[in-house]
């Protein structure tokens, strides 16, 4: 055997581990769950002596039922709120972060708390802070004000604060992705800008947000794909009746149902909005880099 291929049966032993782990635990999985979806079980639906494979049968039930749509449209505006938010509050913690100031340090410490804290953990404490016991009522009925139902299941408040628990607790990953970017930016074109006179918002805008495009583009990516999994933030500030998401109705239907393939159903069309917009991000990506180029 010669060395090179001594090296490629190396490298291939390295990453035989991650293979398997792909194989078993997420691309096989994967295709069991569509096979689920595509399956209509006996007895389920309409009744029939044997289950049927395939059929489509459990999506046109799925795409009947007003609960999913209604999950559909909240699993559409918490990722897109969620991310707006994150953008902007990342952005100006890093811009804040990133000057000289005491503190810097702890400061920094303190604004990745929300992410280092387990998500349940972090979860429970916000269910503590916004139910109606709780302590942000706690805080008004001291102030001499009325309480606020913040946690009204199917309200607009609801879904507010979904999207504000969402967003509070992975800023911090947006934070850190601009923060290294700005921190990335040579000082001399921070000196070359004032010597030109260039300070404040004219120094951000034509300089400095330009140079960052590139992050918040890797940020956008990253949180609007991830932020289409949301699942455990809606579930445990309101249980599935209060802000149901494509996530939650498929365990909803899986837990309470036992309905294996509806549960499917609705996953793998999560599963495919999720590729299609990984698609349209990398198509994207390229094309700025081509023009960039």
């Amino acid at each position: 055997m010669s060395v090179r291929q001594q090296r490629n049966w190396f490298f291939f032993l390295l990453v035989l581990p991650s293979l398997v782990y792909l194989l078993l635990l997420i691309i096989g999985p994967s295709f069991y769950a569509v096979k689920l979806a595509l399956t209509v079980p006996a007895g389920i639906h309409a009744p029939h002596p044997t289950a049927r494979f395939p059929s489509l049968v459990n999506f046109s039930h799925l795409f009947a039922d007003p609960e999913f749509w209604l999950a559909v449209r909240n699993n559409l505006i918490i990722p897109v709120f969620s991310v707006i938010v994150e953008l902007i509050v990342g952005l100006c913690l890093a811009l804040l972060l990133s000057q000289k100031i005491v503190g810097r340090g702890v400061f920094r410490t303190i604004a990745l708390l929300p992410f280092v804290v387990p998500e349940i953990v972090f979860l429970i404490i916000m269910k503590s802070v916004f139910s109606e016991h709780g302590y942000l009522n706690s805080v008004l009925e001291t102030s001499n004000l009325s309480g606020v139902f913040w946690l009204e299941p199917r309200s607009l408040l609801a879904l507010g604060v979904v999207i504000l628990v969402d967003a509070w607790h992975v800023t911090p990953i947006v934070f850190l992705i601009l923060l290294s970017a700005l921190e990335s930016i040579p000082t001399d074109i921070y000196e070359a800008a004032r010597i030109d006179g260039t300070t404040g918002w004219t120094l951000f805008w034509y300089i400095v947000f330009p140079l960052l495009i590139p992050a918040i583009l890797v940020a956008v990516v990253l949180r609007s794909i991830d932020a289409f999994r949301i699942f455990a933030t809606p579930l445990v500030l309101l249980g599935f009746e209060g802000t149901p998401v494509i996530s939650s109705y498929a365990y909803h239907y899986w837990i309470d149902y036992s309905n294996e393939s509806l549960a499917c159903c609705a996953t793998t069309v999560l599963a495919i909005v999720i590729l299609a917009l990984s698609y349209l991000y990398v198509k994207l990506w390229k094309q700025a880099e081509r023009i960039e180029g």
